[in-house]
């Protein structure tokens, strides 16, 4: 599989219009959150869009470093505190909303962490086998321990959800993971954020599906 400067600048615009259009079709304003997950992941491939350019259009170092901690952020901070709180905005059983309200603080937590990291320490990132590698510098230990804390987040709090088509979403998000996990092992950040991203196309059905079922109950 071959990613590029192309493919993430392409992969940002489809993902933008299908946020946009996911937006304009929700009606409530807790499922607007949902539904913008595509538009959010569209300006993350933008910004490895800038990533790719910085990596191999010899940019000033100065630009490389921001438009690779542009992307980190959306990777490390925004992902798991946004997931979660969307799917939890969208829940309508208030038990499984509360349940998904407490992964939510997991993620905020594991948000605010990555934050002091990536505020402390230099990021830098790498082409290699037409791929972008990430160096974190973050203790190896640490980094595991934070990866697996990570999944709750991003990946578990779907399972929680009764909206028709969430848990399944959670489940090729998940499958996503462990092919890049075993794939792609030293690329996970940038493979599966992409493979995710082209994953949250399903989030423009979910929502019409769940707008139009509203719709008929109401008449």
């Amino acid at each position: 599989m071959c990613f590029s400067t192309t493919a993430s600048f392409a992969a940002g615009i489809v993902l933008s219009g299908v946020g946009v259009a996911s937006v304009i079709k929700s009606k409530e304003p807790a499922q607007q959150m949902f539904a913008a997950i595509p538009l959010v992941f569209g300006l993350q491939q933008f910004a490895e869009g800038f990533v790719w350019l910085s990596l191999t259009q010899s940019w000033p170092a100065l630009y490389q470093q921001i438009a690779v901690q542009v992307f980190l952020v959306f990777a490390m901070i925004i992902w798991p505190i946004w997931i979660p709180l969307a799917i939890c905005y969208f829940e309508p059983n208030w038990l499984r909303r509360k349940v998904i309200g407490w992964i939510s603080v997991i993620g905020i937590v594991m948000g605010f962490f990555s934050l002091y990291y990536l505020i402390t320490r230099t990021s830098t990132a790498v082409v290699s086998d037409f791929h972008i590698h990430y160096n974190l510098q973050i203790p190896q230990n640490l980094l595991m321990v934070c990866g697996l804390i990570y999944l709750f987040p991003t990946i578990v709090s779907h399972f929680f959800s009764t909206v028709k088509g969430v848990p399944v979403m959670g489940a090729l998000v998940m499958v996503s993971y462990l092919v890049t996990r075993f794939l792609f092992v030293d690329y996970v950040l940038s493979v599966w954020c992409f493979f995710s991203a082209v994953i949250s196309i399903m989030i423009y059905f979910i929502v019409k599906k769940r707008v139009d079922a509203t719709r008929k109950l109401r008449y």
